[in-house]
């Protein structure tokens, strides 16, 4: 046939493209919701699919700091619900992730870092759909998944020389 690069107008796709956009959620992301039949997390949860999204947020230009923010306001919910707040009193706080979602992909600068927080915002509300079912829900499915995609963002931000020199920070105290 031809070159698999050209269009059906013989254009170059590769000039087309524009930048190289961050990829989307996994195929099928929590249609089966967190947990199998018998209560228990699915393990592709806490290990492949956090890693997955932490590669495609950090492809996409989110920073630490912006997806800290979103975990630390989904553990200070948490914190209400240990210290006797009821369940359904807080569900208005886990709702408001998506909010604040959608106001960092309006604040962001360029399209690039755009893009990234549209893979945030994606994953924000997704779970917020499902953390929002129940107390159960919200901590054993949503924090503990979500606690996984920040530690695999965390690695791989050291591994591509993001994040604190730990050596750098020994040199400056010695």
């Amino acid at each position: 046939m031809g070159n698999d690069r050209k269009t059906y107008e013989g254009h170059d796709r590769s000039r087309m493209a524009g930048p190289p956009r961050p990829p989307g959620l996994p195929d099928g992301y929590l249609n089966r919701g967190y947990f199998d039949e018998k209560g228990n997390i699915f393990h592709d949860l806490v290990t492949t699919k956090p890693e997955e999204i932490a590669k495609g947020l950090g492809a996409g230009g989110v920073t630490s700091t912006q997806l800290r923010r979103f975990y630390t306001k989904a553990k200070a919910v948490e914190q209400r619900v240990d210290s006797g707040e009821s369940f359904d009193s807080v569900v208005g706080r886990i709702l408001e992730l998506k909010q604040h979602a959608a106001n960092a992909v309006g604040r962001a600068q360029g399209r690039d870092e755009q893009a990234g927080l549209e893979l945030l915002k994606k994953f924000i509300d997704r779970n917020v759909d499902l953390a929002v079912k129940g107390k159960e829900a919200f901590r054993k499915g949503f924090l503990l998944h979500f606690q996984g995609v920040v530690a695999y963002f965390k690695y791989y931000d050291l591994k591509k020389g993001g994040g604190r020199n730990v050596s750098m920070i020994l040199r400056h105290l010695v």
